[in-house]
């Protein structure tokens, strides 16, 4: 297993496990040292978007020592919501027990203490916030030498590192960090395709938002185009980034896992994790960085939608488009902060060019194909998202995608997945069209024959495969179906239908087409 697939699968497990709790855990608490084996530890509890308390304990501690876990501290709350650090000076606490116990007085028994007052600091954190505490043992320090003080820090709930020696802690921690560590050393600001998506987290002042070429909003694409020089790390460039390709090929140095290529030289033979450490490390050692540089503001709430809305739908607030659509789903989500409890699934379709400007989102909370020939994929990768993730998917659909795959709906009501399939219903291939002859959109226009879809009862498809049935005609009706998801407790999948209009053509999917839309001929 490779130490980002590892990293993922203990968070998972922990998650698992405080789920599986006869009294469901509301609090992961862990004491950290800044040494690789806490920050490691403390990182993959806060990976599972469960409140993590993270505590530094000094006992005449050297300050360098207490340094790294401040500092570790900094960066666990920069990068993850759910974190809470407090720092709990315990110096007057032990110099009291080391006199009250003067009389019996012995070294070894006093370097055991500080661990044990610690111990009992984490689990009357743990009482007083209803939470477990997380071990930082390794296999061969802890487990394997023995290395650990009995009913000190060897007293913890769970040992989430327990299976790994001390290399494959120092991997793990290189795989979760290295891409923040890189931004962080550099000051660089920074960008996802749409396939990268929420890799990083996208609040802070470096996220400029998602670059998805022609289809990005203003402030995105014009920050790309005025940039000499992209650091891509590990980035799939895909035909929708055709503009990219052709004007910037030359200011790219791009790091894959096949090849590192710099302008048009390339380097076979250095692997893309030596070009990223020393890329960090030239970083870090350099007076020139980082750069004091911030990314263009994030739009705020109703934007970025609004600017590319089609305006023909000013004087119909209450109709669905897909920039509504998102407008008022993102906001249910933010106002409800709920991104550490799902994640947005898409396959190839308007939706998914649409939401890829949606800004602040938690890290990994976003699963998309990106890519064509891959029609439908996003309601077969539901199952997939939510079993890994253990975060309700929220897929948003395409009607015409949904269609090719829908009776993935059934394995899910078979396996009591509660994954939300939201279907953007107007009965055509809009994303086809788009590209065959756009204006076909114009109130005049006409689509062709192949891009018509048949009408579908949704309601009954879904009674059918055993799923939950709702539907949306009008944005009341639409915050009505997010109120009842949010609240309604269920072991079964549940297929929302959302009604668009047939022309309703979302100015991201109007800018990706070459063509220039003329409605007046």
């Amino acid at each position: 297993m490779k130490p980002l697939e590892k990293a993922q699968f203990i968070s998972n497990w922990i998650k698992d496990y405080v789920e599986k709790m006869p009294s469901k855990a509301q609090s992961l608490i862990i004491g950290i040292s800044g040494g690789i084996d806490s920050s490691v530890s403390s990182t993959l509890s806060a990976m599972t978007g469960i409140k993590t308390i993270v505590l530094s304990m000094p006992i005449k501690q050297k300050s360098s020592q207490h340094d790294l876990s401040l500092k570790h501290q900094e960066w666990l709350v920069k990068n993850f919501n759910n974190v809470e650090a407090h720092t709990l000076n315990l110096d007057k606490l032990f110099e009291t027990f080391e006199s009250t116990l003067s009389n019996f007085d012995s070294e070894l028994g006093m370097a055991n203490s500080r661990a044990r007052i610690r111990m009992t600091t984490l689990y009357q954190v743990a009482a007083a916030n209803k939470g477990i505490v997380v071990g930082t043992g390794n296999k061969v320090e802890d487990f394997g030498v023995g290395f650990y003080t009995k009913y000190g820090d060897g007293g913890v709930d769970i040992s989430p590192i327990a299976d790994c020696n001390k290399s494959e802690v120092w991997e793990i921690g290189k795989s979760i960090n290295i891409l923040q560590k890189i931004i962080d050393a550099s000051g660089f600001v920074y960008t996802t395709t749409s396939l990268g998506k929420t890799v990083l987290d996208e609040k802070g002042n470096k996220f400029i938002g998602t670059y998805s070429d022609a289809a990005s909003i203003d402030n995105v694409t014009n920050y790309v185009n005025a940039s000499d020089c992209f650091l891509t790390l590990g980035t799939l460039i895909t035909d929708d980034y055709l503009w990219f390709v052709e004007n910037k090929f030359s200011d790219m140095i791009m790091a894959t896992t096949t090849e590192i290529r710099v302008g048009y030289y390339t380097y076979k033979d250095v692997t893309m994790k030596d070009f990223m450490e020393a890329l960090l490390q030239r970083f870090e050692n350099s007076n020139c960085y980082p750069l004091d540089v911030k990314a263009p503001e994030q739009p705020k709430y109703p934007e970025p939608w609004v600017s590319s809305s089609d305006s023909k739908y000013n004087d119909t607030p209450e109709v669905i488009t897909y920039n509504r659509f998102f407008q008022h789903t993102v906001k249910y989500i933010e106002d409800n902060n709920m991104w550490n409890d799902i994640n947005l699934t898409f396959g190839v379709s308007s939706a998914m060019y649409v939401a890829t400007n949606i800004y602040g989102m938690k890290q990994n909370s976003f699963i998309s194909s990106a890519a064509w020939q891959c029609i439908g994929y996003e309601t077969g990768a539901a199952l997939g998202a939510q079993l890994g993730s253990k975060k309700q998917s929220w897929t948003i659909a395409g009607d015409g995608g949904f269609m090719m795959i829908c009776q993935s709906l059934s394995t899910l009501a078979k396996y009591n997945v509660n994954s939300v399939i939201f279907v953007m219903s107007n009965q055509v291939y809009a994303i086809e069209q788009v590209f065959v002859d756009v204006d076909a959109f114009c109130p005049n226009g006409k689509f062709d024959e192949f891009d018509y879809l048949p009408k579908w009862d949704y309601m009954a498809l879904s009674k059918a495969y055993g799923a939950n049935g709702l539907q949306a005609n009008t944005i009341k009706e639409l915050n009505t179906v997010l109120e009842t998801l949010k609240t309604t407790k269920t072991n079964k999948p549940t297929l929302v239908e959302i009604s668009i209009p047939e022309k309703d053509l979302a100015g991201q999917m109007r800018n990706l087409t070459p063509q220039v839309m003329n409605c007046n001929k």
